[in-house]
C-alpha cells in the first residue's frame, strides 16, 4: 500500500498495528505521519481491552509528533474520531471517547497512545480500526482518513473541540458515564473542551470534567433517565 509523502509499512499479519508502530517509534525513530497497516491482527484490542475483530476492516496506526500541550493530550481522541467519521462523510458518527457508530451499530474504534514530555505531547500512536463500506477499498479509506487527520492537526485545539461538538450526537442529551475502575455519574452531556475533557452537568447544576482514562463508557439515557 502506497501513500505519497509518507513512510508506510504493510504487514499481512501483525500482533497489533499499534504495537508495530510503537516499536517503530521507539526503536527506529519513525517520522511524523509514518503508517503501519496490517491485513490481519492477532490480538486487536480496544481501549478497554475488548477484542475487535471485524473481518475486512481497515487496520492502521499512524505515528504523530503533534504540536500539542501535554494537558491537551486527550484531544487527540477527538482528532481520531473526527478523521474516521469525516472520511465516511459523517456516517458513522463519533461516540466519545473511542467508538464510531451508525444506527446504534459499532462501525469502528480508535485508540491513542501518547508519550509526554515536559509541557507537551512528545509523540503519539493513533490507531484506526474501521469498517470499509461496500464498494470502497481500504487504501482509499485510509488516504481519506489521514487527509482529514492532517487538516485537524493543523487547527487550534479550540477549533478541533468545536468541530467535534458540532458532530457529536450526544450533545445536550442525558447520559450515564460509567467510570473506571467502577462507579458512574449521570447528567446532561455537555461535550468536550479544548483539552479533550468531557463535561457532565448534574441536575443540581454541578459540573464534572472527566479525562479519557476515567471513562469506561458513555451510555445515552431517555428523558426519564433510563
Amino acid at each position: 500500500m502506497k501513500l505519497p509523502g509518507r513512510e508506510v509499512e504493510h504487514y499481512p499479519v501483525a500482533v497489533t498495528v499499534e504495537a508495530v508502530a510503537l516499536g517503530w517509534l521507539r526503536q527506529r525513530q519513525a517520522p511524523h505521519g509514518a503508517v503501519v497497516v496490517a491485513d490481519h491482527e492477532v490480538s486487536p484490542r480496544t481501549r478497554r481491552g475488548d477484542v475487535w475483530g471485524a473481518a475486512g476492516a481497515l487496520r492502521a496506526a499512524v505515528v504523530l509528533r503533534p504540536d500539542l500541550a501535554a494537558d491537551a493530550a486527550d484531544l487527540l481522541w477527538a482528532h481520531a474520531l473526527l478523521a474516521g467519521a469525516e472520511a465516511e462523510n459523517g456516517h458513522p458518527t463519533p461516540w466519545w471517547p473511542e467508538r464510531l457508530v451508525e444506527h446504534d451499530a459499532e462501525m469502528g474504534v480508535v485508540r491513542v497512545a501518547s508519550q509526554l514530555a515536559p509541557g507537551r505531547v512528545d509523540s503519539a500512536v493513533m490507531t484506526f480500526r474501521l469498517h470499509v463500506a461496500p464498494g470502497r477499498d481500504r487504501a482509499d479509506l485510509l488516504a481519506a482518513t489521514l487527509a482529514h487527520l492532517d487538516e485537524l492537526l493543523a487547527m487550534p485545539p479550540v477549533d478541533v473541540a468545536a468541530r467535534y461538538r458540532a458532530a457529536d450526537p450526544l450533545a445536550g442529551t442525558p447520559v450515564r458515564v460509567d467510570l473506571l475502575p467502577r462507579g458512574a455519574v449521570r447528567g446532561a452531556y455537555d461535550g468536550i473542551d479544548a483539552q479533550g475533557a468531557l463535561t457532565i452537568e448534574s441536575a443540581e447544576g454541578n459540573r464534572r470534567r472527566l479525562a479519557v482514562d476515567q471513562i469506561a463508557a458513555v451510555v445515552r439515557l431517555d428523558d426519564n433517565g433510563r
